[in-house]
């Protein structure tokens, strides 16, 4: 068997960032059951902040269009919670079917970690 430190034939180099974040991710892991009380009771709270008309517009355009696409592309309930892969298909979706005013195509960037 071939050794774990080599993966397709390239040795697997240290990952420079393997401590990154190592306090505040403690933090979370110290407070999450408080935390899990407090964001049920706060996320049902939450109001839509007021903006602009062409804020609220700019919302309602990609709820709808997050709505279609979970319920024709994903063929999901828009009861669901949507997982990070839902998400993830959904803007390459928008990338490659939406074009901006002007009919230019828009680009995006996906940054995967």
């Amino acid at each position: 068997m071939a050794s774990t430190a080599l993966i397709w034939g390239f040795e697997r180099r240290p990952n420079p960032f393997f401590v990154t974040g190592t306090s505040s991710i403690q933090a979370i892991m110290n407070h999450s059951f408080g935390d899990r009380i407090k964001l049920k009771k706060v996320s049902k709270t939450l109001t839509n902040a007021e903006g602009s008309r062409k804020t609220e517009y700019l919302l309602a355009l990609w709820m709808n269009r997050f709505v279609a696409f979970q319920l024709h592309s994903l063929e999901k309930r828009t009861e669901e919670t949507p997982t990070g892969v839902d998400i993830e298909r959904f803007l390459v979706s928008m990338v490659s079917e939406v074009t901006a005013i002007g009919k230019k195509r828009v680009f995006a960037v996906l940054v995967c970690a």
